[in-house]
């Protein structure tokens, strides 16, 4: 995105202001102004590909489509993010657990004892088939 918002910054709208600017310097009248004018926000519209052409139009929808798949993108790594913090939050929940049931002399994190796991170990796998899913989705939309 800052790419995109160099080329406009740099390439379309600061050329395009010293064109009309020395278009105002030069003209003789208000005619010449205005067509300075006319030719600024047609040089604007045409190299930030808001034309009406049909390379304008292509290119924009195809750039369209590459920031819907990087908004995507983002949001299937920000879910995974979230997750991981949440996984890290109850491992660190169950050290200390861990950690007071040993020094009240019983065996570490006794939650899972007779084959039942912790909760959090359970909401965590459930998180994770939850991933998968929504990166397999999304590797099949970006095809």
């Amino acid at each position: 995105m800052s790419n995109i918002q160099s080329y406009l910054m740099f390439e379309v709208l600061e050329s395009s202001w010293r064109m009309l600017q020395e278009g105002i310097e030069n003209a003789k009248n208000l005619d010449e102004i205005i067509v300075a004018h006319d030719a600024y926000l047609d040089n604007i519209i045409n190299k930030g590909l808001m034309g009406d052409d049909e390379g304008s139009r292509s290119l924009a929808g195809q750039m369209n489509l590459v920031f819907d798949i990087a908004d995507r993108f983002c949001a299937v790594q920000n879910r995974l993010f979230i997750d991981c913090l949440s996984e890290i939050d109850g491992q660190g929940r169950r050290m200390a657990m861990a950690q007071r049931n040993i020094l009240e002399g019983k065996w570490g994190d006794d939650s899972d004892l007779g084959g039942n796991h912790h909760p959090d170990f359970n909401d965590s796998m459930n998180n994770m088939s939850g991933i998968n899913g929504r990166m397999e989705d999304n590797e099949e939309a970006s095809r």
